[in-house]
Parts: structure tokens; C-alpha cells; sequence
């Protein structure tokens, strides 16, 4: 974790289904909250971007993390796990990853 205490912080909405767009009302609520209290905070919705975050990112650009957030509905459960997981992982290994929303409070997943 970064020394001085305001951590680099990511969050990140992973892409979803192509035919529905939805406001991503809960991780928008975590940046501004965070923002609110002086922390440097970006945010990458590949849902609204239609590509996937390895497409948005590279690996030397997320290594620059401390703290990296995921968001999702349950139906992105098999990206984040197999994809997003692993490659944010190899990329920043010294980051914290947080999982949230309703069903990533409800799985343990292991890198």
C-alpha cells in the first residue's frame, strides 16, 4: 500500500450484456464518496465502453495501482473470476482487488 496513505485507487465496471445498459449507480456511489474525501480515484465502465478491461488498460498502466475495485451484476461472475481476476492480478500483484456488489459479497475468490 502506497506509504503516504492516499492510495492510487481504480474502480472498475466489467462488461456486461450488449443489449442492456444499465447506470452502474453503485460503484458511481463508492467514486464520489471517495472523491468527497480527497482520494485520487479513476474509474473505467467497459460495459460502456463495449470491450474489456486488458482492451481499455494495459498492464505497466494498472501497475500503478494500490487499490483496485470490481464491480458487476451476477452475471459477470465468470469474467471477473476467469478474466478480469487474473489479469489485474498479474498486472498490479502488490494491489489490493476489492470484489462487491450483491454476489461477489456472497463467493470467495482466490487469485
Amino acid at each position: 500500500m502506497c506509504a503516504d496513505m492516499n492510495p492510487q485507487i481504480l474502480l472498475v465496471m466489467p462488461r456486461h450484456r450488449e443489449w442492456m445498459k444499465t447506470f452502474p449507480y453503485g460503484i458511481a456511489t463508492i467514486y464520489s464518496v471517495l472523491k468527497d474525501h480527497g482520494h485520487t480515484v479513476d474509474f473505467i465502465d467497459c460495459d460502456f465502453e463495449h470491450k474489456h478491461l486488458h482492451e481499455l488498460v494495459s498492464a505497466g498502466e494498472l501497475s500503478k495501482y494500490d487499490v483496485i475495485g470490481i464491480g458487476g451484476l451476477v452475471s459477470c461472475y465468470k469474467t471477473v473470476k476467469h478474466d478480469l481476476i487474473p489479469f489485474v492480478r498479474s498486472s498490479a500483484p502488490d494491489a489490493l482487488i476489492l470484489v462487491g456488489a450483491t454476489w461477489e459479497s456472497l463467493h470467495v475468490i482466490s487469485s
